[in-house]
């Protein structure tokens, strides 16, 4: 039987017959500008992927009164060595974890919930070329090395019918999780996230690089646990399942240990989706860990393609991209555990507060003074505490277990209760390597354009200036607590 790849885990059900609509990459400019010349109410959008979270766009479309969505990635979106045009994909719209029970561990006992769709929209990934013989036009073409986008002209009627079925079931699923335990602060985890096969022939290759980066890094550790070796924290290595399906294992994992992860874990390095082609290194990483690695994310990754394991001979022979990762990653966990004090740069933390408000973003001159006192104290948190820490005649053992302590935590001050779908809980993570500003200012600025109301823009304002209050007052609080230390020995 052949297996059906072309489908959106979590869409509604039903049957649809509209006229179709490009509304392009569905930003709020550009339903804007649709709803001026058209009534979209129950209708199916042409929708691109890529430039903004999936969910975030399904959302604006759901608000507008859309009823179905045909998703794809345009050619010209891709490296001008990939041709995926003829090929299907899967995407999930499952924001992580459970969808029946949400905000609660998924455990035997548990509630749960009847909930086989998340969105009112039917959603049906298709082919690029199928998208081109909808709009009658040949495929994205390049003519003097610019790409034409595909684009179904407004003037133009295209009537489809959707009908889409699914059937809900619950499965087992299985996370592996084994650890290396520390030596001086076994109470102090670094967990190493990688992933195994779930679903039937998606992202083979990618699992199977993650098992395979994964595995090698255990082998070197265990070579050196024989001799005698021990890390100063606690290593914890982390196989998830249920991945493709929304990071149902790591998120249920996360929820069953909330409370201890909370107030152990010193860092999560993901070996997720280690190789993805042979030509760049990009890695995304909290402000606080840039120096140990370099930016560059992206939203293509929301569409899975079906691979095969051979793929990755095909991608890397030699296995030598698997190596160098291996390698990289290697030595970013264990210079995390084992630095005395944690490889935490607190002053890239203001740095990226400041660097998020340049630009011409509106309404913003407000938090540049809360940005600048907050740049004050973590310059002199770096120079007063983190430097002569650093020093090894300085390292009175209580003195940097609280540094650590402060280190550890000090992004949490930029972590936002609701953040808009698809988007960061971390304020400090930007959409793209394109964009410096805070996210969700962006994002509210945008959603005002179309409202009479400001009420969302001041709402985004006021949860950015609540956070770097926040930070700041943080390592204020940090800084006093070391100071009455000092004071008391004397």
């Amino acid at each position: 039987q052949k297996v059906l790849y072309s489908f959106s885990i979590y869409s509604s059900k039903t049957d649809l017959k509209a006229e179709v609509i490009d509304v392009s990459y569905g930003n709020a400019d550009d339903l804007k500008r649709i709803k001026k010349m058209k009534n979209v109410t129950n209708r199916i959008a042409l929708l691109k992927l890529g430039r903004l979270p999936l969910l975030y766009k399904l959302s604006l479309l759901e608000k507008a009164g859309f009823g179905g969505v045909l998703l794809y990635i345009d050619p010209c979106d891709l490296p001008k060595t990939t041709n995926l045009s003829y090929d299907t994909f899967m995407v999930s719209l499952n924001p992580g974890g459970d969808p029946s029970t949400p905000g609660y561990p998924s455990i035997d006992g548990s509630f749960r919930q009847n909930r086989s769709n998340l969105t009112s929209l039917l959603v049906q990934p298709v082919s690029a070329s199928l998208i081109a013989k909808l709009i009658s036009s040949p495929k994205a073409t390049t003519t003097n090395n610019a790409c034409t986008p595909l684009e179904l002209p407004n003037n133009e009627e295209r009537i489809v019918n959707m009908q889409i079925q699914t059937v809900t079931k619950f499965k087992t699923v299985t996370n592996v999780v084994g650890y290396l335990k520390g030596l001086t602060s076994p109470d102090r985890y670094i967990l190493v996230g990688s992933r195994h096969h779930t679903a039937y022939s998606y992202n083979g290759q990618e699992w199977a690089s993650s098992t395979a980066i994964i595995t090698a890094f255990i082998r070197a550790l265990m070579l050196r646990v024989k001799r005698g070796w021990r890390p100063d924290r606690t290593i914890v290595f982390c196989s998830w399942g249920g991945t493709a399906f929304g990071n149902i294992g790591s998120y249920e994992w996360g929820e069953d240990f909330k409370k201890v992860l909370q107030r152990n874990v010193v860092a999560y390095v993901s070996l997720h989706s280690p190789i993805r082609g042979n030509s760049s290194l990009y890695s995304v990483a909290s402000p606080s860990l840039q120096q140990l690695v370099a930016e560059g994310p992206s939203f293509l990754f929301e569409a899975l393609f079906p691979k095969h394991t051979t793929k990755i001979e095909e991608l890397d022979p030699f296995f030598n991209l698997h190596e160098t990762i291996t390698k990289l990653s290697g030595e970013v966990i264990l210079q995390i555990a084992n630095e005395p004090v944690l490889p935490f740069n607190a002053l890239d933390i203001a740095l990226e507060v400041q660097n998020s408000l340049k630009g011409d973003q509106p309404n913003t001159p407000q938090l540049l003074a809360p940005a600048s006192r907050l740049r004050e104290s973590t310059e002199l948190f770096q120079s007063d505490e983190m430097r002569p820490a650093n020093d090894p005649k300085e390292r009175a053992p209580i003195r940097v277990r609280m540094l650590n302590d402060i280190l550890q935590d000090m992004e949490k001050s930029f972590l936002v209760q609701h953040a808009p779908p698809g988007f960061y809980r971390n304020i400090l993570y930007h959409l793209d390597g394109k964009t410096s500003q805070f996210s969700i200012l962006l994002e509210a600025w945008e959603h005002c354009k179309s409202l009479a109301s400001n009420e969302t823009l001041q709402e985004a304002l006021s949860e950015v200036l609540n956070s770097i209050n926040a930070a700041q007052v943080y390592f204020k609080a940090g800084l006093d607590v070391f100071e009455s230390i000092l004071v008391g020995k004397n």
